[in-house]
């Protein structure tokens, strides 16, 4: 029974060796190279500012439009 188990734990680790290095052989650095330049690729200007309101003023959420109301207690 000894002998098996070392024959099978070898057999183990020979497997796990050469999946290491078939995967080392096959890695490829060419998905990573790439050519940051940056000012052709980016605006020189930032985006327009744009003005900044309240949501909470905001009439479009208002159900009354922006006019006061009456509460009504009832």
């Amino acid at each position: 029974m000894g002998h098996r188990y070392r024959i099978a734990i070898l057999v183990a680790s020979l497997a796990v060796v050469l999946v290491a290095v078939r995967c080392r052989e096959t890695s490829t650095t060419g998905l990573y190279d790439a050519d940051y330049r940056g000012p052709e690729t980016h605006a020189s200007l930032p985006p327009p500012e744009l003005p900044r309101t309240d949501p909470k003023n905001s009439p479009s959420r208002r159900r009354d439009g922006g006019r006061t109301r009456i509460p009504v207690h009832g």
